[in-house]
């Protein structure tokens, strides 16, 4: 939600000063970072033994830390917006409101990817298999978020009694409790494989986060918020890139190497809440003019935001067949134009095709 001041030129633009102006950049930052996290995936997870120590699989590594923070942010926004105390509608009007915004998408794009999987990678797919990958919430490795903002929309109404019944400070302890156990799911999926989310449960272990982004919105930021929230972030994105190495470097590339990378890790959990404090201090950092221009472009692209994170998988696998440079070159140097590259290509197609279905009537309400 952006509040609008009109200019003197008489073109309404969001205001710079608005309290929730800046989660459009969030959404814009988050989405821009799923991108790279995708684009990167392929440079660390195929790295094994001695490619562990090249510059190579440190760049990806690196990359891919720096980006951890995506997921989360999605999940903080929604929080900070749809858990505020001002909102007042009762349960029945915000999932008929919301329920369709997700709920359509996730079927067009779960029936899409499905027969995508078939038709362009190969795959084969019986009717057991369709079941058996809707009941797991992954009929493509990205949907589960659908799956997860579904189910968070679906508690959204008993959170709401429950945060308007309480402190602060039963707020900010429920919270600090699911994401410790958000925190020791992830352990126990990730060092000892003991079961796994499903259509029905990806939710569960996010509502931490959820509720997170409600708490850290409403706070008032103290004076130092800024340079600790860098340092922490730097900190805890250099923790996971060399705790990643040392987990590789012991098994190879596995669910325990790539533990840290988890949304829940935390050194994950201490970069997002960071990365959601530098996001909502930026307006306040920026001159006038300079943050109205940020203040609308933001929120011109955070429109485009879902559709580009629906459709960039499919961009990704049409990229090396038209690539500009070759994806994954072997040096280092080469590689970080590759991957920018790609990155860039991929994120800009993404939003010009978004950008062009919201303009079609049959295709705005999946996108």
């Amino acid at each position: 939600m952006t509040t609008v001041a009109a200019s003197p030129a008489g073109v309404r633009e969001p205001a710079v000063a608005s309290a929730t102006g800046w989660m459009d950049g969030a959404r814009v930052v988050a989405m821009a970072a799923v991108v790279l996290i995708h684009v990167v995936a392929p440079v660390v997870s195929d790295g094994q033994g001695e490619d562990l120590t090249h510059p190579r699989w440190w760049l990806g590594n690196v990359l891919d830390s720096l980006a951890r923070s995506a997921v989360p942010l999605f999940f903080m926004v929604s929080g900070a917006l749809l858990l505020s105390p001002e909102r007042t509608e009762g349960p029945g009007r915000f999932l008929r409101r919301r329920l369709p915004r997700i709920g359509v998408p996730l079927l067009f794009w779960s029936t899409f990817y499905l027969g995508f999987r078939v038709v362009a990678r190969g795959h084969e797919l019986g009717a057991r298999d369709a079941a058996a990958a809707l009941a797991g919430g992954v009929p493509y490795f990205h949907l589960w978020f659908l799956f997860a903002l579904l189910g968070l929309y679906l508690t959204t109404p008993l959170l709401r009694v429950v945060i308007r019944q309480s402190s602060d400070r039963f707020v900010a302890w429920a919270c600090a409790v699911l994401l410790l156990l958000g925190a020791v799911d992830q352990v126990l999926t990730s060092f000892l494989g003991a079961g796994s989310p499903n259509a029905v449960t990806w939710f569960l272990p996010h509502l931490g986060y959820y509720v997170a982004g409600h708490l850290l919105q409403r706070w008032a930021l103290p004076a130092r918020a800024v340079p600790v929230a860098t340092g922490v972030f730097a900190s805890a994105t250099a923790v996971t890139a060399v705790g990643t190495w040392v987990l590789a470097r012991e098994s190879g590339w596995s669910p325990a190497a790539a533990y840290l990378y988890g949304y829940l890790s935390p050194t994950a959990l201490a970069a997002s809440v960071a990365a959601f404090v530098l996001l909502r201090a930026l307006p306040g950092r920026l001159p006038l003019r300079a943050g109205r221009r940020w203040d609308v472009a933001a929120h011109r692209l955070s429109r485009l935001a879902l559709g580009t994170y629906l459709v960039h998988p499919v961009l990704l696998w049409v990229y090396p067949s038209v690539g500009l440079v070759e994806s994954y070159p072997s040096r280092a140097p080469a590689l970080l134009v590759a991957l920018v590259t790609q990155w860039l290509v991929v994120t800009v197609g993404s939003l010009a095709l978004t950008w062009v279905a919201l303009r079609v009537p049959l295709l705005r309400r999946v996108f």
